[in-house]
This record gives C-alpha cells, sequence and structure tokens, in this order.
C-alpha cells in the first residue's frame, strides 16, 4: 500500500510540473510570435522606405497649393476657353477602325495599316474629335496616302508623319471649336508591307 501512496505522490507531482509547463510554453510562444511580428514590421517598413513611392499628402497639397495661387497670393481663376482644365488628367481615344492605305512604289502595291490614338486633357475636346470624325478620317486617309515608302522606313520619317498627323487633328478643331485641344497623337499600330 506504501507503494501505492509514493506512486500516487509521483504522479501528483508529475500533474503539479504538467501544470506549470504550460505557462512556460505559452511564455515561449508568446515570444515566438512577438518576434516574428517585429521581424515582419521590420520588413515592411524596409520595404517601403526603399521602394520609389507617391510623396506623401501634405506635399500634394502643398504642390497644389503652390500651382493654384498667383504671384499676389490669391488663387487663380481657370481661364474660359482655351485654357486647361483643373484637372490636368489624360483622355485618349483610339481612332476604330484602324487606317489602311495603299500607296504606289515603283509599280508595287504597298499597304499602310495605322492605329492612332490623341489624348487631350479636356474630356469635352475627345466629345469634339468624335463629332468631327469624317472630316478628321478624310484629312487623316488623305495624309497617310501621300507617304512614301522609303521616307516611312525610317524612325524620323514616322515621327514626321505623326507630327503632321496631330497638325492636321488639331487644324480641324481649332476651325471647328477655335480650340486645338489635342495634346498629342500616338500611333499604336504601324505595319507597312
Amino acid at each position: 500500500m506504501a507503494k501505492e501512496e509514493e506512486g500516487k505522490d509521483k504522479d501528483s507531482e508529475g500533474e503539479g510540473e504538467e501544470a506549470k509547463a504550460p505557462p512556460k510554453s505559452r511564455k515561449k510562444l508568446i515570444i515566438i510570435i512577438a518576434a516574428i511580428v517585429l521581424v515582419s514590421a521590420i520588413g515592411v517598413g524596409v520595404t517601403l522606405m526603399l521602394l520609389p513611392g507617391h510623396p506623401p499628402a501634405d506635399e500634394h497639397a502643398a504642390a497644389a497649393g503652390e500651382a493654384g495661387a498667383a504671384e499676389d497670393g490669391k488663387p487663380k481663376k481657370p481661364r474660359k476657353g482655351g485654357g486647361k482644365p483643373e484637372s490636368a488628367d489624360a483622355n485618349y481615344y483610339a481612332f476604330d477602325p484602324p487606317f489602311i492605305v495603299n500607296f504606289r512604289d515603283q509599280a508595287q502595291a504597298r499597304f499602310l495599316q495605322v492605329e492612332v490614338q490623341v489624348m487631350a486633357l479636356d474630356p469635352a475636346v475627345i466629345e469634339t474629335i468624335k463629332k468631327h470624325m469624317p472630316r478628321i478620317r478624310n484629312d487623316l486617309i488623305l495624309l497617310f496616302s501621300s507617304q512614301k515608302y522609303e521616307t516611312l522606313s525610317t524612325r524620323e520619317g514616322k515621327e514626321k508623319m505623326r507630327d503632321e498627323a496631330l497638325f492636321e487633328i488639331r487644324k480641324i478643331l481649332k476651325e471647328e471649336t477655335g480650340n486645338p485641344g489635342v495634346e498629342g497623337l500616338y500611333f499604336t499600330t504601324l505595319i507597312m508591307q
């Protein structure tokens, strides 16, 4: 019987040790979790510091305040008519379908396919372009078909044709509305064969 009591005493001592073990393992677990969170936070902080990002909101506000203020400190009033709108977000418009023209080159038929997009800061300009699309497409087709294959084989020739196309669109918009409106013209596809 004494042996049974000793066995019970040992069991109760073992239970006491097990009862004390969970706080130690909980402390270990808490320390490990805290270390993981700390390392993750440091990693995120370093990443944010090293990656280029947007300036803080205060810098945006300061830049907007400087841009909107006149020399006398009063805010500038938006200009009517040909002025740029206050929001300078780019608005793109793709001419659809693409332009396909042919031009003669030493008794060989050559073809040119051009996809054109224009950029305007004012969304109203895009609506004006849509309104006058037949005239704009006509003038651009005449321009593209008058090009020479050899000229368009060079980068300079393509850039010259792009500048001429931008001039044609601006000219039409200026005649129709008094505002050239289009800021840029881009060839998104240019295929010659």
